[in-house]
């Protein structure tokens, strides 16, 4: 069994690489198939969501660890450094305090592993279900419900994969940086939609708050390129950063 002495924030990968690779394959079928159904179901769903006036992205919930807190923001920093070099994301989360967050988990399962091997805190984000008016065609409407599902669900996921496989050795560095760098373009794809939609409807604020997040979004993740801490820690880093900005933006928008 894999030692987490040296590295306290990872997730246990219990599969050999070989049954990594065979469940990749496998993985990937289903999430084609997957993929494919879905994409016909969101269709009708818009399809004939067109007569309301709104459409929804359901939200989500995930689970940071918390590791240190304080008032003083120079302690949480000087701690975040520390909590970076071990492994860790190192992100200073101001929620009415400045807490260190280990890292963002997918599920409360792997935070609770984490939480318990560090004597940390379970914190709790929701980000909320973003509501949306219905544009004049179904295909605007689709166009902005999948920059916010790319934004609200994706890209997170993303990011937690990838960091997940490097720490478990699944991914090598320069794979991972690979799959990092596929990341930001996207999100720069997305924002040349969200583009493309502005110069229609040019005093929708929805729409530029958006475009704005998707800006931060993309400048977190290509830092992950640059600074301190191992390449691990700095995806963590950005994982965190963007999931606390969409839920900046969620809440404005709730």
């Amino acid at each position: 069994m894999q030692s987490f002495q040296d590295t306290p924030f990872i997730i246990e990968n219990k599969k050999s690489r070989k049954s990594a690779r065979s469940g990749g394959r496998r993985g990937g079928l289903i999430v084609f198939l997957l993929l494919f159904f879905g994409a016909i179901a969101v269709g009708i769903v818009v399809f004939f969501s067109f007569g309301k006036n709104t459409f929804t992205v359901k939200g989500r919930t995930l689970y940071a660890v918390r590791l240190f807190a304080s008032e003083v923001e120079a302690e949480a920093t000087e701690r975040a450094a520390a909590v970076k070099a071990a492994g860790g994301s190192g992100y200073v989360y101001n929620d009415g305090t400045y807490s260190v967050l280990a890292a963002i988990y997918a599920n409360e399962k792997d935070a609770q592993t984490v939480a318990d091997r560090n004597a940390g805190q379970i914190v709790t984000l929701t980000l909320p279900k973003f509501k949306c008016k219905m544009y004049q065609d179904v295909a605007t409407s689709q166009t902005v419900s999948d920059c916010a599902r790319y934004a609200f669900t994706t890209l997170f996921d993303d990011l937690y994969k990838i960091s997940v496989d490097l720490d478990a050795h699944v991914l090598s560095e320069s794979a991972a940086a690979y799959q990092v760098a596929d990341c930001k373009n996207a999100l720069l794809d997305v924002g040349q939609s969200l583009d493309a939609l502005l110069v229609r409807f040019p005093s929708d604020a929805t729409l530029l708050k958006i475009k704005n997040a998707y800006l931060d979004a993309a400048a977190f993740v290509e830092k992950v390129s640059e600074g301190d801490g191992s390449l691990a820690a700095r995806i963590k880093w950005a994982a965190c950063a963007v999931t606390v900005r969409f839920k900046q933006l969620l809440d404005g928008l709730a």
